[in-house]
C-alpha cells in the first residue's frame, strides 16, 4: 500500500504490520521488492492479516459488539 501515512488505514496496517505499507515515494520501489521476493516477510504479512482480520473484523464477534451498544443505549434513556 503506497499511501500518506495521515490516513487512518496507513497507520492501522502499519501498526498490525499486515501490509507492506510505503508512505515515502524514495522506498517504494525497495519495498515492492521485498514484497514480491522475500517469502518469509510476505508470509509473515499474511499472517498478521489474517490474525488481524480474524481477530477485529468477525462478523459474529462485531454483531455481539453493535447488540451490546444498543442495548446500553436504551437502557441509559
Amino acid at each position: 500500500m503506497y499511501a500518506s501515512d495521515e490516513l487512518v488505514s496507513t497507520n492501522y496496517l502499519k501498526e498490525n504490520k499486515c501490509a507492506f505499507v510505503v508512505t515515502e515515494k524514495d522506498k517504494l520501489k525497495d519495498t515492492l521488492y521485498i514484497s514480491l521476493n522475500d517469502d518469509s516477510k510476505r508470509k509473515e504479512c499474511i499472517n498478521n492479516a489474517y490474525e488481524v482480520s480474524s481477530k477485529n473484523h468477525n462478523i459474529m464477534r462485531n454483531s455481539e459488539i453493535f447488540k451490546k451498544f444498543i442495548i446500553e443505549t436504551l437502557n441509559n434513556k
